[in-house]
């Protein structure tokens, strides 16, 4: 699930690095490490911002469901806007404040099933998906659970029928 929070201006990116600003504004194919030598830019005026909930610690796993919908937010903004996904940037490579996300695994991705999040893995998926029309969906992602059997059903509507009857 995502949720606009806001329809202008945010508090989301801090100062960026120039040199990086315009490696993503260029859609430069390498991205340099952010310097503050090259000066900075206000981020949070030339960017827009996903804020994905995580630790940050390298440990803690981003849910399958949250990657895909953080791939599907930067495919969407560059198909509207004619963006390559040389233009999807993270904190981690723009920041001269010290952002260091995102940092942690992802969920059911990679051969171990993992993979730690890399802003170049965020791009080359953005790039697949691009490649394809905004309604398509890759086969990795996580099936759908299997409903409930009828008898599981009936059995749940026991339970709740019983409960509402000794509250009544």
């Amino acid at each position: 699930m995502a949720t606009l929070c806001s329809a202008g201006r945010t508090n989301h990116a801090g100062l960026m690095a120039r040199n990086a600003y315009e490696s993503f504004l260029n859609e430069a194919s390498a991205h340099p490490a952010p310097s503050k030598a090259s000066g900075t830019v206000d981020g949070n005026d030339v960017a827009y911002g996903i804020e994905t909930e995580n630790l940050g610690d390298d440990k803690d796993v981003y849910p399958r469901v949250q990657y895909d919908a953080w791939v599907l937010i930067n495919a969407a903004f560059c198909r509207a806007y004619g963006w390559s996904a040389e233009s999807c940037g993270c904190h981690k490579e723009t920041s001269i404040e010290g952002k260091p996300d995102p940092r942690g695994p992802v969920e059911g991705y990679g051969t171990r099933g993992r993979f730690a999040f890399t802003p170049k893995q965020l791009r080359a998926d953005v790039e697949e998906r691009l490649k394809h029309p905004a309604s398509w969906s890759p086969g990795t992602t996580t099936p759908a659970p299997k409903p409930p059997t009828t008898e599981e059903r009936l059995t749940s509507l026991e339970k709740r029928v019983t409960a509402l009857e000794k509250k009544g």
